[in-house]
């Protein structure tokens, strides 16, 4: 698929990334997104800012395609809380 859409190598990386670790967030979401050690865990194994970003909208339309009431406002709130919580510098790995 990756060939037929003629993807840059960068372009493939990206993607190939994002479906290895496609889960990390939802799996992240079961633990204590307070906690500092669970944002560090989290943002050690996302890498970037822009692979956050990425993540957090595949994650969003991965739980919501689930079905219709699977996303509910407690867990869009909880993704959208431990999104911010990745991007703050005092809690994140990201140099």
């Amino acid at each position: 698929m990756l060939d037929r859409f003629e993807f840059s190598p960068e372009e493939r990386d990206v993607v190939l990334q994002l479906i290895a670790i496609h889960l990390e967030m939802s799996a992240a979401l079961r633990r204590d997104i307070f906690d500092a050690e669970t944002v560090r865990a989290f943002s050690a194994i996302v890498g970037s800012p822009e692979m956050l970003r990425m993540l957090a909208l595949m994650t969003y339309a991965d739980v919501k395609a689930v079905h219709t009431d699977s996303l509910t406002p407690w867990k869009a709130e909880n993704l959208w809380r431990l999104y911010i919580a990745t991007l703050k510098p005092s809690r994140s790995q990201f140099g």
